[in-house]
């Protein structure tokens, strides 16, 4: 859309200097301004449209990969304990005598 805009825009240049009939420039300007108004809506839209993304990564996922990091060096920092435990002792284990 951007370069629909600017061959307008070059278009509507180049008639003016010819110096073509104003009823053509009308036709022409009014083509630009319609583009332009397009151009700022889509924009706006695309701006939004990253605020909203950067939002959900910064309220939702960053805080599950916290937690998911978390997790995983819970697990890594167990590995060496259930190791130690005899088999037989690990029917009765649970999670909790870990932590």
């Amino acid at each position: 859309m951007k370069l629909d805009y600017q061959r307008k825009v070059a278009m509507l240049n180049k008639q003016k200097k010819r110096g073509t009939n104003s009823e053509a420039l009308e036709k022409i300007k009014v083509a630009v301004s319609h583009l332009h108004t397009r151009y700022i809506v889509d924009m706006q839209s695309m701006d939004s449209t990253v605020l909203e993304i950067n939002r959900l990564r910064d309220e939702q996922l960053y805080p599950k990969l916290v937690q998911l990091v978390d997790g995983m060096a819970l697990m890594w920092g167990t590995i060496p304990f259930l190791r130690s435990v005899p088999v037989w002792r690990t029917s009765n284990f649970s999670f909790d005598q870990c932590v």
